[in-house]
């Protein structure tokens, strides 16, 4: 896998970009457009309880978050990406990004997506965030 050009590389930013947005608005049809369409996709998260091996378990756990975030228990707000790189082939790519969360106290994680093209398209395959070890030892130390 190549990184890529500067002109490709807004394609794979407005794919992310897309996916963040269907957490604000909370829309659980464009997020399944996002994603694979045989189903296999794996998704590990930095949250507890929101891993979910399979397609439909992750939409269904996503719309236990949009149905959290209506009666306020949860907050999607934008994130800030940073430190972006995209890689791809003719039917694979990959996507890293630092991520943080200004609303949750700049919160930082690491994020990889995986992506497969169908049909001309992108979409993703495996999603994983992490925290970030770096930022917890600083924050470990700032307090």
């Amino acid at each position: 896998m190549n990184l890529v050009s500067v002109e490709e590389e807004g394609v794979f930013r407005r794919l992310m970009e897309a996916y963040f947005g269907c957490y604000l608005r909370r829309d659980l049809v464009g997020l399944r457009a996002l994603h694979v369409t045989d189903g296999d996709f794996v998704h590990f998260d930095h949250e507890f309880d929101r891993d979910s091996l399979g397609l439909a378990d992750f939409l269904k756990k996503a719309k236990r978050g949009f149905d959290q975030n209506r009666a306020g228990r949860i907050d999607f707000a934008p994130v800030e990406a940073s430190d972006f790189r995209a890689y791809a082939d003719d039917g694979a790519g990959l996507m890293i990004a630092t991520i943080r969360k200004p609303h949750l106290s700049n919160v930082v994680l690491r994020a990889s997506f995986v992506l497969r093209k169908e049909r001309g398209a992108w979409r993703f395959r495996h999603v994983h965030f992490s925290q970030d070890p770096n930022s917890l030892a600083e924050l470990a130390v700032a307090s």
